[in-house]
């Protein structure tokens, strides 16, 4: 699930066989300012571990983070560097690193550590790393950037993987991966800092209910000749002949599947007519979608297809973030193998 969709064509007397190489279960990159290298990678993943690490919902623009907060990040910084073990800082070094993290507050020593595996001896922090090694760390795929000035506004899914740390998530396995939640992360360029960055504010999403990919099961429907992966939520409540209908256990959310007649690419854009919402129009993958609101739509459509197919979702508001983002993965995973050609 590591390329970008593609539809082969093959002239066969009786059947039109359409391979679909499925793409990486990610949501597609909108408008970013800026680059997501290493630097930027590394940053994310050690401000996000802490976060995640301390379940640290929110922090406000001019806040200073809290006690929890900055040893999660300290050790996770120094477990990255030096691996399981112990680290120990002095009060001078800990002021450093903090500077290298965070935009607002200052590094105080504590008196005592806010959780067992950080001690207090005279001047210095001694953190055990040794948690870490059987701990699962976070990342962020980041999907929007704006730059104002210093600042850089981000938007990005949250994922976590074992053995993954620091890996981006369109490199690890399906299989291994689980999205976490949503995050809104405002940043401020920092020269001679470890990364280049300090930390804002962010705001963390509800986590994601079906987040791990593990737990997509695959649906096959021979009549159609299609076949996806689906949220592991979402039970089967319907299946006829040109409609398929899913439901999650009580929590607001239906899949539609249907087939309906064949039409162009062109004509396929009325069936995203009064959508609101991020839009893609990939023509040469025969490709529409829109997400947005309460609802996303993805349908496949071509002149030279029989069949038009249109995947529609509707979701609480509450739970938009998560559910845009299994919109993209359910077109990402839609194969459509086998059509009668007459």
């Amino acid at each position: 699930m590591k390329t970008s969709r593609t539809l082969l064509c093959l002239a066969l007397s009786a059947v039109l066989l359409l391979g679909i190489a499925h793409a990486a279960p990610v949501r597609d990159e909108r408008k970013l300012d800026i680059e997501t290298d290493d630097s930027l990678t590394g940053f994310l993943s050690t401000v996000m571990s802490g976060a995640y690490l301390k379940d640290i919902g929110r922090l406000a623009e001019g806040e200073a983070p809290s006690q929890g907060l900055v040893e999660a990040v300290l050790g996770v910084y120094e477990y990255h560097m030096l691996g399981p073990g112990k680290a120990e800082l002095t009060a001078e070094e800990c002021r450093d690193l903090y500077g290298s993290f965070f935009s607002a507050g200052a590094f105080e020593m504590p008196r005592e550590g806010d959780c067992p595996c950080v001690t207090v001896e005279g001047d210095r922090l001694v953190m055990d790393l040794e948690e870490l090694d059987e701990t699962v760390l976070c990342g962020a795929y980041v999907y929007e950037s704006k730059t104002e000035g210093e600042l850089v506004a981000l938007k990005a899914d949250l994922y976590t993987a074992w053995g993954y740390y620091l890996t981006p998530a369109l490199e690890i396995p399906d299989e291994d991966l689980t999205w976490y939640c949503g995050a809104e992360i405002l940043l401020k360029k920092a020269s001679g800092t470890a990364f280049g960055w300090q930390l804002v504010s962010y705001t963390l999403g509800t986590p994601y209910r079906d987040g791990t990919m593990s737990l997509w099961p695959t649906y096959e429907n021979a009549g159609m000749g299609v076949s996806m992966n689906l949220p592991g939520s979402l039970k089967l409540t319907g299946e006829e002949a040109d409609k398929v209908t899913w439901q999650d256990d009580g929590a607001g959310v239906t899949l539609t599947l249907e087939r309906l007649p064949g039409r162009s690419f062109e004509e396929g854009k009325a069936l995203l007519e009064g959508m609101e919402g991020y839009t893609l129009l990939q023509e040469e993958f025969d490709t529409l979608m829109r997400t947005g609101g309460e609802k996303a739509r993805v349908v496949f459509c071509a002149e030279y297809m029989d069949f038009t197919y249109c995947l529609t979702l509707t979701y609480p508001g509450e739970r938009a973030e998560e559910w845009s983002l299994y919109a993209e993965i359910l077109r990402n995973s839609f194969g459509i193998w086998g059509l009668s050609n007459g």
